[in-house]
């Protein structure tokens, strides 16, 4: 009885791990393409802040965007 309950629970805590990284991965996809969408509604940037806004840099990183770890889904 014992090895079988160890054995669910590691897949149940397997599985609880595998899922946070997904809807992690999915939600940073999310925002970063929402940010570009954002990016392009706008019609003049004659500071050129959205100059860092593209794929050369993880959207964290863009200027104007902070990322907090402990808010990140």
């Amino acid at each position: 009885m014992f090895p079988a309950f160890s054995l669910l629970l590691y897949f149940l805590f397997t599985f609880n791990f595998n899922a946070k990284s997904i809807s992690s991965t999915l939600g940073n996809q999310t925002d970063h393409l929402s940010l570009l969408k954002f990016k392009e509604s706008i019609t003049s940037d004659p500071h050129r802040m959205l100059d860092s806004w593209n794929g050369s840099i993880h959207f964290c990183n863009w200027h104007g965007i902070t990322c907090i770890k402990e808010l990140q889904r």
